[in-house]
């Protein structure tokens, strides 16, 4: 079910997994495949032969590289590596930069100049998201798979002066670790407001790279579903670390573990049991039915009227159904809004409440106790503008 694949094309010790024509400390000095491999060439090739889209990580920091802490002279060396794999392998979907920044060989540090890596991205791949140490994509502030119960994607940015380049021009990467990110009284003390969503990355190990001894220590695939219910599930991306091991293959164990957790997930998102159910709203906005919400078009959307800060949908189900997990999607094209909701069950005489939560943003996925009943009422209690819906259903998971 993965869409994407970054390849560590260089961590912190500087070695290079593609030719560098700027360093010597490269897969070109190493004795596979006789100094002409490309690792970086290979991962690309098999993700568009697979269908996957395909991104890169370079380290700024880098152990070896001489130039390191002499900051003019190393900006431009990282930017030409930088130009090497943005010109080299096809298209990039995402640059992933690590914010580390210690000593070089020589016991200095580096100013890395953000803005003119940036620029090069923009001009050689447009496309890419920026990720973690850049403008569209922010670190969610641990390595845990975890992120927050309330995740906001709009967040409060300081800025002086605007600069007539715009934004990204001045735009330095940030501590954007705190618990609290998008409250409205975070926004309240803000000059701008920037849409920064959250990628939630974890290893499927207890390290980064790949140890023979830490093969009995995999995740299991319950510790992955949970924490795909912890990320994509609370408003993030999740990105998986998993190690080749010294055959240059994911190890069986970690290939036993992401299949039983994709198991786990199609057969718990198999039927929505929401679809073809009867639908109704407290209020709508003219041509933004709740119907909309169960169409399968992400490009459709329920809202309510304007002006209207909460709002109820009501389902009648097809007939009695038994559930125990939850799906809502914001149409956030027009902005993430709901700050506070309630899903809810009639039991013959009064609605119960099954979960309830703050932020949906893109994607909220709720877990609860088996609940059986035909009809279900979802009631968004507060939104900082008339609240909007894309999508909704209702699951069961398979018993252990």
């Amino acid at each position: 079910g993965m869409r994407m694949i970054i390849v560590t094309a260089k961590h912190h010790d500087g070695f290079c997994l593609w030719p560098s024509r700027h360093t010597g400390h490269s897969v070109r000095s190493s004795p596979w495949r006789g100094g002409k491999g490309d690792i970086v060439a290979e991962v690309s090739a098999a993700c568009r032969e697979a269908g996957l889209a395909f991104g890169v990580y370079l380290s700024p920091w880098d152990r070896r590289e001489p130039t390191f802490g002499d900051s003019s002279r190393y900006n431009e060396h990282f930017r030409a590596q930088l130009r090497e794999l943005l010109t080299g392998y096809g298209p990039v979907a995402e640059v992933w930069f690590d914010g580390a920044n210690g000593e070089g060989p020589n016991g200095k540090r580096q100013e890395y100049d953000w803005p003119s890596y940036y620029a090069l991205i923009r001009e050689l791949q447009p496309e890419a998201v920026i990720a973690i140490m850049g403008p569209d994509v922010r670190w969610v502030g641990t390595e845990s798979g975890y992120g927050r119960e309330t995740e906001w994607s709009v967040v409060p940015v300081n800025l002086r002066e605007l600069p007539a380049a715009g934004l990204e021009a001045a735009f330095l990467p940030m501590d954007m670790t705190q618990p609290d990110l998008g409250s409205r009284q975070r926004l309240r003390e803000a000059t701008a407001l920037l849409w920064y969503p959250a990628e939630i990355d974890v290893s499927i190990r207890p390290g980064w790279f790949y140890h023979a001894a830490e093969d009995g220590r995999v995740k299991s695939p319950e510790k992955l579903v949970d924490i795909y219910y912890s990320s994509v599930g609370r408003n993030g991306v999740l990105l998986l670390n998993i190690p080749p091991d010294r055959r240059g293959l994911i190890h069986e164990r970690d290939v036993e573990a992401l299949e039983g957790m994709r198991r786990i997930l199609e057969a718990t998102f198999a039927a929505n049991l929401a679809a073809g159910a009867g639908i109704r709203a407290s209020s709508e906005e003219p041509g933004r039915p709740p119907s909309a919400v169960l169409d399968e078009d992400p490009g459709t959307y329920w809202s309510a009227a304007d002006g209207a800060t909460s709002a109820e949908i009501e389902l009648d189900l097809v007939a009695e159904a038994t559930f125990d997990r939850a799906m809502l999607q914001e149409h956030i094209r027009a902005g993430q809004r709901i700050e506070a909701f309630v899903l809810e069950s009639w039991d013959g005489s009064a609605w119960r409440a099954c979960a309830e939560g703050t932020t949906i943003g893109y994607k909220r996925l709720l877990r609860f106790p088996p609940v059986t009943a035909r009809k279900v009422r979802l009631v968004i209690r507060r939104s900082r503008s008339n609240p909007t819906l894309s999508a909704f259903g209702l699951y069961l998971a398979p018993k252990d």
